[in-house]
Order: structure tokens, then sequence, then C-alpha cells
């Protein structure tokens, strides 16, 4: 009896899956928003999923990363997932900030925060308010969500506004994208909230209803995101501090202060951000 149950237990860990979506955006369709540092970006992203056991990833690079290719791309990562699947969502590239005039009614600060596609135009603009409902609406229940973001004011998810009276260092560049800089076409898609969804969510700080869902921003809602040269090589700040310290059986928590200190060693402008449910902190990172 006690052999047949080890075997059942045996067999029910393994039809658990990891899978990771990776999206980088060094070259924009307008070449003056261009960033740098995203090449440098990926490889260390991937190499760090696969020394968490993730090795089913899927890259979207530069144009490929349209704003049909990477809601697409999030909707296959989810796709026949089942509960205590883990999957990985990160994104480093521009983010925006809309103007009020230009957000919805169900936006609980009056504002939408956005990712910003390959196409760099209003419509395209992957919103908050998207994200927030695939989360509660698409994700398959019991499913671990962890989605880390290196993209501006992303700690609010994901503004990017230009803040008067933050200063940086000359080799810090910013990955604000100002709106003035989108092409201005069209109003953004939005995924309505199904009739049964609580849609609660404050810019992606989650509430306590997706207690599987983890969320880590690059910086606080009020500051940019930055590359920087570092040891000779062009990085994001955040994928850097956060490549460099995440380990394997480290604890959210442990992750957080991790990356804050080796942030911390490279720039003061800003400090990463994470949500999630307090008694996730224990929880082991990308687990």
């Amino acid at each position: 009896m006690l052999i047949l149950q080890h075997i059942s237990l045996k067999l029910e860990a393994s039809t658990m899956t990891k899978k990771a979506f990776v999206v980088g955006i060094a070259n924009y369709e307008n070449p003056k928003n261009n960033l740098p540092g995203i090449n440098n970006d990926i490889p260390s992203v991937i190499k760090m999923l696969t020394d968490f056991g993730i090795t089913d990833i899927e890259v979207l690079r530069d144009a490929n990363a349209t704003a049909a290719n990477i809601m697409k791309g999030m909707n296959t990562l989810v796709m026949n997932a089942q509960a205590d699947d883990v999957r990985v969502f990160y994104f480093s590239g521009h983010g925006a900030l809309l103007p009020p005039g230009f957000s919805g009614s169900d936006d609980p600060d009056g504002r939408d925060e956005a990712l910003v596609p390959y196409e760099g135009t209003v419509s395209t603009l992957i919103l908050d308010n998207w994200i927030a409902t695939f989360l509660k609406t698409i994700l398959p229940s019991g499913v671990s969500f962890w989605g880390l973001y290196d993209s501006c004011h992303s700690g609010d998810i994901f503004k990017a506004a230009e803040i008067a009276g933050i200063e940086t260092d000359p080799d810090e560049i910013s990955k604000e994208m100002l709106f003035t800089d989108l092409v201005l076409d069209s109003m953004p898609t939005r995924l309505a909230p199904s009739i049964n969804a609580d849609f609660t969510l404050k810019n992606l700080v989650l509430d306590d209803q997706l207690t599987n869902s983890f969320h880590f921003g690059a910086s606080e809602a009020e500051k940019p995101a930055l590359c920087k040269t570092i040891n000779g090589i062009v990085r994001s700040v955040f994928t850097f501090g956060m490549t460099e310290v995440a380990t394997p059986g480290m604890t959210v928590k442990e992750f957080e202060e991790a990356v804050k200190a080796k942030m911390a060693e490279v720039t003061s402008s800003h400090t990463p951000q994470i949500s999630c449910s307090d008694a996730n902190k224990t929880r082991s990172l990308l687990s």
C-alpha cells in the first residue's frame, strides 16, 4: 500500500509543467524609441529560467513583438494549463501612461498604464486593464503566474510619464516612452471584464483573489526603469539585479530583498516592487 501511494505521488508530481514567455524589444518600429541593453537581457533571463527547471520557453523579439503576437503568446502560455502548473511572463521594453482622457471609466486610478509593443502606437498598447482581466478570466484556476516586468513605473504597472525632479547618472538611460512619442492612431483595444469578473485590481497591484499570481516591477510607481552600463555591458538594471540573485529554493521575500540590494549597488534611481498576497511571500520563487 505504501509503495502504491509513493508511485501515485510521483506520477502526479511529474505531470506538473513549467513554461515561460519572454518578450524583449530593443528595436521599435520608430528607431528613435530603440532601447540599449535589451539584447543583453534576454540571454540572462533564459539562463535564469533554465536554472529553475523551465526549459519550455517562447521568445518574442523586436519586430515580432507586435501587440497581436504578445497577446497571442500570453494566451498560448496558459492554454491547457492545469492546477499547480507554473507560467512565467517576462517583458523588457517601454511602458506608457495614457492621459486621463484616453482612459476608460473602469480604471481604478483613472488612468491606463500599458506595455508598449513594437508598433509604438496608441491603438496597440497592451493596457493594465487587459492584463488584469486576462488574469481573472483566462488564467486557469490554480495555475501559478509569475509576471516579470522591466518597464518604466512598473511598480504601479506600467507607467512611463515624464517625472520632474528625478535625476539619473549620465550613463543611466530611461526606458520611458512619453505619450507624445506614441503614434496617435485610435483608441487602444480593451478586453472587457466578463459578467462574473470582480474587476478590482489597482494597476495590477494584486488583491487577494489571485492567490497564485506574483508580479515583479522594475521600479516604484513614480519612477522610470533604467538601462545602464554595468561592468562594461549595457543592461536593464532590474533584469541585471534579478538574474544575478535568483536562486532555486529562495522565497519570494528573500528574492525581493536580494534584488533590492543588488540594484542598490548600481543605482539609487529606482527600487523594484513586488506584488503578491502576504501569505505568498514565503512561497519558493518560480514554483
